[in-house]
């Protein structure tokens, strides 16, 4: 029995490795102006399934990444792609070192990532005046939500925010005068969620509360879109909700709070939401989550190259350079803008993850 699992497990390392097969060992040179370029003879890269219904596009990404790589001191020959069957196969692949890179969702990095290095992340949002703070004094009023800066940074937020209902008028006053509503008070309200889109926020009542999470709220909605969701919140069926930082501020940007009901919002697959007063006088965010991230890409451990620090810096500018200068690129090959990240960027997830009942 125990010589059948041995050759199961080497079999299975045989097919992860068979995409690459085998490589010299990366190598450095000096190039004219003295700089030292790492060379590669090939990069092999996994992406999602979804991307694999895109081939012309996914070469093209291939040939900027090369491209961009080079600009900043690795030369690769080829860049090779597979796709992944499941996410789980994707992180079993790069802890085998069966391929060097690879994107996957940020959940399954914090699941099953310990043979990989996360070197960069999607959800990429320029700066607001709120910046990368969890204090929700600093996300509330017209100057917080209209203001943009121009630096980059990846991942996303869960805010809980108190809509105009009545008792949401009073949640917000407690915010506004600088005071932090109890748990009772926070039990009280009417809340809104959208289905499987409460860890972060659970995470944040867990650190605040005394362990309290969404589920321990006596009222929650939970509803299928996110367009449901803030109709209910504008007309008062909830005095709060949980939303994601890019669905927040897609709300403010659109002026959908102030839109005619139900007209659909220009550039947009949402409605109007049919209020007299701006969003940032009628909702107010009561919490401020830790960032979480819903796509990454990650290098494997088990090749010293591409784990080096030479190349993911490399790698980390690269990325950032595609998504500030060719972002149709990626975009058409299924795939989202990125900027750099480091591990430790992922605890809060891997609380929320772990704490999920």
């Amino acid at each position: 029995m125990k010589k059948t699992s041995l050759l199961a497990a080497f079999l299975l390392l045989l097919s992860l490795t068979a995409g690459c097969g085998t490589q010299a060992p990366a190598a450095a040179s000096s190039s004219a102006s003295g700089t030292e370029t790492l060379q590669m003879e090939r990069l092999c890269l996994e992406l999602p399934r979804s991307c694999a219904e895109k081939p012309d596009a996914v070469d093209a990404f291939c040939e900027s990444l090369r491209g961009a790589l080079k600009d900043h001191g690795v030369d690769v020959g080829k860049v090779t792609v597979t796709f992944g069957t499941s996410e789980a196969a994707t992180a079993q692949a790069l802890e085998a070192g069966g391929v060097q890179a690879a994107v996957l969702s940020g959940e399954s990095y914090v699941k099953y990532g310990s043979g990989s290095l996360v070197v960069a992340a999607g959800d990429v949002l320029n700066e607001r005046d709120d910046g990368d703070s969890t204090d929700p004094a600093v996300w509330n009023g017209e100057e917080a939500l209209t203001a943009q800066r121009q630096t980059p940074r990846a991942g996303l937020r869960t805010l809980l925010a108190a809509g105009p209902s009545d008792y949401g008028a009073q949640l917000a006053r407690r915010v506004q005068n600088g005071k932090t509503p109890s748990w009772t008070e926070l039990d009280h309200a009417a809340w809104g969620v959208l289905a499987g889109d409460t860890a972060m926020a659970s995470q944040w009542l867990e650190d605040n509360y005394e362990g309290n999470t969404i589920e321990d709220l006596s009222t929650v909605t939970t509803f299928d879109t996110y367009a449901d969701l803030l109709w209910a919140l504008a007309n008062g069926e909830v005095d709060a909700a949980v939303l994601p930082e890019d669905m927040f501020f897609y709300c403010v940007d659109l002026g959908m709070w102030t839109a005619p009901a139900f007209e659909p919002v220009e550039n947009s697959a949402s409605r109007g939401l049919g209020r007299e007063n701006p969003m940032w006088d009628e909702v107010t965010v009561l919490g401020v989550s830790e960032r979480y991230f819903t796509a990454v890409m990650a290098v494997s451990v088990t090749d010293q190259t591409v784990s080096s620090s030479t190349f993911t810096a490399a790698l980390q500018a690269a990325l950032l350079n595609l998504s500030q200068s060719h972002q149709e690129v990626l975009a058409e090959a299924g795939l989202p803008a990125m900027v750099g990240v480091t591990d430790d960027q992922f605890d809060g997830m891997r609380r929320a993850l772990a704490g999920e009942k």
